[in-house]
């Protein structure tokens, strides 16, 4: 399987290392040449996607790894004059590349969220504090929270939407359809930066079965509703025991699916390929086998720091790492503050697991903070 992977960022990066434990081989296409999945690809091409027809032509199947709706929509209609299937659902995605347009659409469909409006004249049924992010886009850049209503009015702009904050942990799920059938995989819970960027993911997660059960739910009813073909994220927050959705994108996520690879077995990315390829779901929901921590450091000469994701959009040379002090696996590159290291620690035992992670934390910080 020759895998074209469009978009050599953070979505790219996951692409590209899913390829590679798929044992698929995989060609990069991005319009930079010094994007930072290109170390991860077996082969680079800087170019314009829609003016690398014979790069697409000589692939299987084209992952997008951009969130740029017409550049998607331009690229699945070269791939389709081409004949080479592109994993992109412009219907899913129209809705979920919108808060507000799935935020009315959970409303529709009945699953719960946080309290959400999207112009001032309704900020005061919202209670404090809230979070502010931009419609529009997926992830933590521009997201902030205001805490009273003055606060509000001066961060408040057009195209925002406001949500009451809810402070409790957070869960993941991807989900994979073939339009009319879909399934889930294992829930993950995350932990974040102070800038609300995803820096840590790890599995099993520590909430009831009943909370579980409650997203799975949610998430499945969101999947056929939509439709869904090909994979998709849905994300939520707890608020006692009970999920409050959050943001849905339907596209291959970053993160998640490794975490998931690891305590699983499953790929999502070669499973989205063989459900879209031959038209029907041939999986089941898998369970958790082991556990995973999943998580981004900087080291230098300032120290050790925990980071969120979007620190790798400035990475170079990134390289998978076997048993790296400690950890099962890193990748590890280049950034202007030191090294960036993902660690990903595989265990029988959460628990246990947290204590191996305190150890290869340790053992990096004598290796590299002087």
């Amino acid at each position: 399987m020759r895998v074209c992977v469009v978009g050599g960022k953070l979505q790219g990066i996951e692409a590209l290392y899913l390829s590679k434990k798929a044992g698929f081989e995989s060609v990069l296409i991005d319009r930079s040449s010094d994007v930072p999945g290109k170390s991860l690809a077996d082969e680079f091409v800087c170019m314009d996607a829609l003016k690398a027809s014979d790069t697409i032509r000589s692939c299987d199947v084209v992952v997008p790894a951009f969130e740029d709706l017409q550049g998607l929509i331009n690229l699945s209609h070269l791939c389709e004059q081409m004949g080479v299937p592109m994993l992109f659902d412009e219907k899913s995605y129209r809705i979920s590349s919108s808060k507000i347009e799935s935020n009315k659409f959970f409303d529709t469909i009945e699953v719960p969220t946080p309290k959400w409006i999207f112009n001032t004249k309704q900020k005061n049924s919202l209670k404090f504090p809230v979070i502010l992010k931009p419609s529009e886009g997926s992830g933590s850049e521009d997201v902030v929270v205001a805490h009273t209503p003055e606060e509000f009015d001066s961060l408040y702009c057009n195209g925002t939407i406001a949500q009451e904050f809810v402070s409790g942990p957070s869960l993941s799920l991807e989900l994979i359809g073939d339009g009319e059938e879909v399934e889930g995989l294992v829930v993950t819970q995350l932990e974040f930066d102070e800038n609300y960027d995803c820096k840590r993911v790890f599995a099993p997660h520590e909430l009831p079965e009943y909370t579980e059960e409650l997203f799975f739910e949610y998430s499945i009813r969101i999947g056929k509703e939509l439709g869904l073909r090909g994979v998709m994220d849905v994300e939520a927050m707890i608020r006692g025991k009970k999920p409050e959705i959050i943001e849905i994108d339907a596209r291959l996520p970053s993160q998640t699916p490794t975490a998931v690879l690891h305590c699983s077995d499953v790929n999502i990315l070669e499973e989205t390929i063989t459900t879209w390829i031959d038209g029907k779901l041939s999986f089941k929901r898998p369970r958790v086998k082991r556990a995973v921590i999943y998580e981004h450091v900087i080291v230098g000469d300032g120290g050790m720091k925990s980071v969120g994701e979007h620190v790798l959009a400035s990475a170079r040379n990134l390289q998978i790492v076997d048993k790296f002090h400690g950890a099962e696996e890193a990748i590890v590159g280049e950034v202007p503050e030191g090294l960036i290291i993902t660690l990903i620690l595989v265990g029988n035992d959460l628990t246990k697991l947290w204590k191996k992670r305190e150890q290869a934390i340790d053992s990096i910080i004598n290796k590299y903070v002087s």
